[in-house]
């Protein structure tokens, strides 16, 4: 967690892969709504409140991470 952490305070985007020794298994958005109901309505949350922050000048901000920021 403190690479991930030097990385955003550097402005760098670094992956998972980077910082851990597992394979990342990324399911289809389909996958998660039909099969996994509670892990898709965990991602609608989430993704809600990423989209909520006011902070435009956050690097993990909604606007930084979609590039509509200011840098």
């Amino acid at each position: 967690m403190d690479a991930i952490l030097d990385a955003q305070r550097k402005g760098v985007v670094i992956g998972l892969k980077g910082v851990i020794d597992q394979p990342i298994a990324r399911l289809d958005i389909d996958e998660l709504l039909y099969h996994k109901p509670d892990t898709f309505n965990l991602f609608l949350l989430a993704f809600s409140e990423l989209q909520e922050s006011q902070n435009a000048s956050d690097k993990m901000s909604y606007q930084q991470i979609a590039g509509n920021g200011s840098r």
